[in-house]
């Protein structure tokens, strides 16, 4: 807790703890707004320095006191918390820690984040700025706002109190009230209302089950309702978020219907950002029956393989662990099997061993790899756990029927 008679020892101690404890740049502001003290990270880039000190001065009121962490980001995708200091009911100033990310971010998302023309050098200058920050997500973040107070104040602050303060706003519930009150004032006098949820469900139903001709059936009849109008004046991005929508609903579909997982919201990724590259509604209108049927047809060849929940516990454990040495004993201890019950039910419901398998999905994954170019077949072996490049050569040579190099040869003509 920081006396007033040794504050600037207190300040100083309070920046290099948290700085050297959690790699966050901190600065404290006085209560005029002028910059006092910091902690630079390893970037220790003049100009962007410049650039985040009018940031966090147009982002934070650093002229007046909050009790609770407050926590902000900027058009640059930066995160900072703000916590004020008051000593003997007297606001001294504030602490800004931060800059941190909540995501990586790749050379190629910086066009996106700074909307003006930007050199290639300066792109450059900026990549090393974010590959300086620390990665930091959501709820991490919270906590470190919530340690930091108490490192301040040596009182405790609760994680619900930090999500009101920052999380809950009045204003927009209100204006989002009376929007929905004009939305729906226009509906009734037009007499045109969204589709019946039971067509949403029968949907879904249909991707469940798997049942792709029922779904197609559905899809082509003509709708009750409207899908509503999400996005105002744009008729292309409104239909991009209704496909969004879509396929957050069909993962979900697809995981109950007993699609892995990690398999349901890769294929959503990937969905998501193909919707982003279209640009035609009819291209657009094409994509929402084909995602809805690649969904459904996954799940029905799942079902079809009859495959029990500890055989697709396995499978699933398999996937996620490609890059792993992969053992029996170890996935029998994941899903809490006995390995020789396991060995027996995976041979009879899957058709071949365990551990064949687990070398099939390696080479299925190594094709992949050999494709992207970005890494050599030593690197390959090596990143999926093969003993060594001949062992490697030889299991995939096994599977496909040629070996890795004129596999990736042929796929390069």
């Amino acid at each position: 807790m920081i006396l007033k008679t040794e504050m600037c020892n207190d300040i100083n101690f309070i920046c290099n703890i948290i700085f050297d404890t959690l790699k966050i740049p901190l600065y404290f502001f006085s209560k005029d707004g002028s910059l006092k003290y910091s902690t630079k990270g390893k970037n220790n880039l003049d100009i962007i320095d410049d650039r985040l000190i009018k940031s966090i001065s147009k982002n934070f009121n650093l002229n007046t006191f909050t009790s609770v962490p407050v926590i902000k980001s900027t058009e640059y995708m930066e995160n900072f918390i703000s916590i004020g200091l008051c000593i003997e009911n007297e606001f001294i100033g504030t602490f800004i820690i931060g800059p941190c990310l909540y995501e990586h971010i790749e050379f190629d998302n910086i066009d996106n984040i700074f909307l003006h023309k930007i050199t290639l050098e300066e792109k450059n200058i900026l990549l090393k700025y974010y590959n300086s920050l620390p990665i930091i997500d959501f709820n991490t973040f919270i906590n470190t706002s919530i340690l930091s107070y108490y490192l301040i104040y040596n009182k405790k602050i609760s994680f619900d109190d930090v999500i009101k303060t920052n999380s809950y706003n009045n204003d927009i519930i209100s204006n989002i009230s009376s929007n929905f009150e004009n939305i729906a004032t226009l509906a009734r006098q037009n007499d045109v209302f969204h589709h019946p949820f039971m067509y949403e469900e029968t949907i879904m139903d249909c991707i469940r089950t798997g049942n792709k001709e029922k779904l197609i059936k559905v899809l082509s009849d003509p709708v009750i309702g409207n899908y509503g109008v999400l996005a105002k004046n744009n008729s292309i991005r409104s239909l991009k978020n209704l496909l969004i929508t879509t396929a957050t609903l069909v993962t979900r579909a697809a995981i109950a219907g007993g699609m892995n997982t990690e398999v349901a919201y890769t294929l959503s990724d990937s969905y998501i950002q193909h919707i982003e590259e279209l640009n035609t509604l009819n291209d657009l209108n094409n994509l929402r029956i084909t995602m809805a049927c690649d969904f459904s047809d996954r799940v029905r060849i799942l079902k079809n393989n009859n495959f029990s929940s500890p055989i697709l516990a396995c499978i699933s454990f398999i996937y996620q662990n490609l890059y792993s040495n992969i053992s029996l004993e170890d996935i029998c201890e994941h899903i809490n099997f006995n390995t020789s019950y396991i060995s027996r039910l995976f041979k009879k419901e899957v058709g071949i061993t365990i551990s064949e398998y687990i070398l099939k999905e390696k080479v299925e994954e190594a094709k992949r790899l050999l494709l992207l170019d970005d890494y050599s077949i030593l690197e390959i072996s090596v990143l999926l756990h093969f003993n060594d490049q001949s062992y490697f050569t030889k299991i995939f040579k096994r599977f496909t029927g040629v070996t890795p190099k004129k596999f990736r040869d042929s796929a390069r003509l």
